[in-house]
């Protein structure tokens, strides 16, 4: 027995294919909403602003990851299912008013460029010109 004010809530990646079997099994058993990445939401640049995260700093996050993704859910091979969450920019801090571009450019550098190399393993020129965009002032 489950009382109703109680909710289970799974997540699951769906770009890790190596979960099929398992992903099929629970879609016939429970209903499933799809939560996808919203750079350009409202809440989201809300969010930021009241951990007093400077404008120019959320409008760069902003634009270049809405860019991002929309070239990744484009290709053919990896699609929506492959896109960037918010997590990246989401420090574990109270206050942003300290973080600035080189913050960026450095999750830039660390996280998202290594992810994209995966991504586009086989493609180096693919991964320059996103790399370029990513970072260019």
């Amino acid at each position: 027995f489950i009382p109703p004010n109680v909710f289970i809530i799974g997540l699951m990646n769906l770009a890790d294919r190596s979960l099929a079997l398992v992903d099929y099994a629970l879609r016939r058993r429970f209903a499933f909403i799809s939560l996808t990445p919203k750079y350009k939401s409202e809440i989201f640049t809300k969010w930021l602003k009241d951990r007093n995260m400077k404008n120019e700093l959320i409008n760069l996050i902003v634009d270049r990851m809405s860019w991002l993704n929309e070239e990744i859910g484009k290709d053919n091979l990896l699609g929506q299912n492959f896109c960037l969450g918010h997590s990246y920019f989401c420090p574990n801090k109270i206050d942003f008013s300290e973080l600035n571009r080189s913050w960026y450019e450095n999750i830039i550098k660390s996280e998202i460029i290594p992810l994209i190399q995966e991504y586009w393993f086989d493609n180096s020129d693919r991964v320059s010109e996103l790399r370029e965009r990513l970072l260019t002032p």
